[in-house]
């Protein structure tokens, strides 16, 4: 393994794990201070918003560019965003910090896709696998550390460390990555399947701090699983991997809300996750996850959010319009 690829993995898994160690803990604080499910999606909603508007400019800036520059300056700003909270902490400074943390992830988060893309389909699934592993180690902690949010800036400036062997390589078109790398480019594909990930992702993040408990132990089984079908994705294929993923989603949302229905939505998630990577090429063509990804989680978070205050079924809900929007997928892809 280069150096290059050291770099991304390593990367990859000590910002996840700061992401990690925060968002779980957003829902707490917010719950602990009165709020519910409706009041605590809206501030994670935050930084969904700022990611998807700062990505849709990103994109278009990064070629060309020392992928290690946005990824490093991203992850070392997404510790310091948190500032204001530190300050004064309240749920609107928490709200304002996330939104600054989505404008630095709206430039390391597509950088370091695109950079995994160019590497290959091998090279993509590792790092999507390393990453969940950084997502593992920060939710199994989330409900344990006594200062989740003082941690993330000290492992965001990490992550930045990390990630300057990555300076070397230059950020190149999507047009000549898929080319050499012959993926099946399908934005709408990559958009749909991000999306539809994000689903299950939004209703765990608020339901199991709500159940109480070890809340990170649950996410981190959830994300686990989801790794490890990472690297199970370029085995199946791109199209066996969505397939797959509406199979799991339908049987999650049959058996509802329990581990079983988590682990299978978790296993769903990632192989849709793995296809979306694939279908956008790279390059430019990362804009339609970076996207997704910020949409998806503002709106869904939001959804979810006002269904589960409703006192309705937000996981059933979830993991079925996660395998609805899955299947839809299939009508962007060319066969």
């Amino acid at each position: 393994m280069s150096v290059v690829h050291w770099s991304l993995y390593v990367n990859s898994a000590v910002i996840s794990a700061a992401a990690a160690l925060v968002l779980p803990n957003v829902p707490v604080y917010v719950y602990r201070h009165g709020g519910d499910e409706f009041t605590a999606s809206l501030v994670l909603s935050t930084f969904s918003i700022t990611m998807t508007i700062t990505s849709l400019a990103s994109t278009s800036l990064l070629e060309g560019v020392r992928a290690g520059l946005p990824i490093c300056l991203g992850c070392l700003g997404y510790g310091w965003a948190l500032l204001p909270f530190f300050v004064h902490d309240s749920v609107a400074s928490l709200a304002f910090a996330r939104a600054l943390q989505g404008v630095c992830s709206g430039f390391s988060f597509p950088a370091n896709v695109a950079a995994a893309l160019q590497l290959g389909r091998s090279a993509v699934s590792k790092n999507n696998f390393w990453s969940n592993v950084g997502f593992i180690v920060g939710y199994l902690a989330s409900s344990h550390v006594r200062d989740p949010f003082g941690i993330c800036s000290v492992l965001s400036a990490l992550a930045a460390v990390f990630g300057l062997p990555l300076l070397t390589l230059r950020i190149q078109s999507q047009e000549d990555v898929s080319a050499y790398h012959g993926y099946p480019v399908a934005f709408g594909a990559a958009l749909a399947l991000t999306l539809a990930s994000t689903l299950p992702n939004s209703a765990i993040t608020l339901l199991a701090p709500k159940y109480g408990g070890d809340y990170g132990l649950v996410i981190a089984m959830m994300t686990a699983v989801g790794g490890v079908a990472q690297l199970l994705g370029p085995r199946l294929g791109e199209l066996e991997s969505t397939l797959l993923a509406v199979v799991l989603c339908v049987v999650s949302a049959a058996l509802g809300y329990s581990l079983a229905s988590v682990l299978a939505a978790g296993t769903a998630t990632g192989l849709m996750y793995y296809a979306a990577n694939v279908y956008s090429g790279g390059g430019r063509g990362v804009r339609a996850v970076s996207t997704a990804i910020g949409v998806g989680y503002a709106v869904n978070q939001t959804i979810v959010g006002a269904i589960l205050s409703a006192g309705l079924d937000g996981w059933r809900f979830a993991t079925l319009m996660a395998a609805a929007i899955t299947l839809v997928s299939l009508l962007g892809v060319r066969r």
